[in-house]
């Protein structure tokens, strides 16, 4: 168990998968929102996946416009149960594998997902700093015109390319 903020209301609880080599969170705002659920795996080469149940906020339209990395794709499924979210989940991380050919970092330990969450919290800020806030503030307005549920960043433009090939 941890808090998600120093000052924050926010709770989380960690679990691993020793099977399937993910991590799941269940978290919650005290009092501001019901319990949430986000799955995510590491994989080789850089790339990582997340799934979540929680809908989309303010807070994620500010991740999605000014924090998404080309790598690290995000799911956001708002009406699904944890057991549909994690099938959903292993799916997308298995084409993903089997598209990309890589390889689940198969380290579950408490250590290795802060570690990993350090990390992201680094390339976050380095995005941030190449982004500009003019153009941020463009991408929000668009972002609440048409909520976006996926971020499937480098991934999502190989696909493209493989659709237009064919």
């Amino acid at each position: 168990d941890y808090q998600l903020a120093e000052s924050s209301t926010g709770i989380a609880r960690l679990f691993s998968h020793p099977n399937h080599y993910c991590f799941a969170e269940v978290s919650e705002f005290v009092g501001r929102s019901p319990m949430h659920c986000v799955f995510a795996s590491a994989l080789d080469q850089g790339w990582a996946l997340s799934t979540t149940n929680r809908p989309t906020t303010t807070l994620g339209a500010t991740w999605y416009v000014f924090y998404r990395r080309p790598r690290a794709l995000a799911v956001c499924q708002p009406n699904y149960l944890v057991e549909q979210l994690l099938q959903a989940h292993l799916e997308l991380r298995q084409q993903m594998m089997t598209d990309l050919n890589l390889h689940v970092l198969p380290e579950t330990s408490v250590q290795a997902f802060f570690e990993q969450m350090q990390k992201v919290r680094t390339q976050s800020r380095q995005t941030l700093w190449r982004k500009s806030v003019i153009a941020g503030m463009g991408q929000m307005l668009l972002f609440w015109l048409n909520p976006k549920t996926e971020w499937l960043g480098d991934y999502g433009m190989m696909l493209a390319e493989r659709r237009k090939s064919m």
